[in-house]
């Protein structure tokens, strides 16, 4: 896998600049600039496209067996009902 270094370094030399030993020990304003800059263009190139190695995907755990919504429903039915057996009576 190519490092941050030997990324920023090809980009560098597209660049028609000096190469830097390592951008995260460099104390070089080249080396700073580009700290400054790889996390954030990581970043943006990340989100520009769902890339499969990027996502993370987990399994979610059932909570309830019935949904709330349902529920709500069903224990209004059940007071509907005993309201109409009262007005009977």
């Amino acid at each position: 896998m190519t490092s941050k270094t030997e990324l920023c370094n090809l980009a560098l030399l597209k660049l028609g600049k000096s190469r830097v030993q390592d951008i995260d020990t460099d104390s070089s304003q080249q080396a700073t600039d580009l700290r400054l800059a790889y996390d954030f263009t990581l970043n943006q190139i990340l989100n520009e496209a769902e890339w499969s190695f990027a996502v993370c995907r987990q399994s979610l755990n059932k909570v309830v067996d019935t949904p709330l919504y349902e529920e709500r429903k069903e224990k209004k039915n059940k007071k509907t009902k005993k309201e109409e057996k009262k007005k009977k009576k």
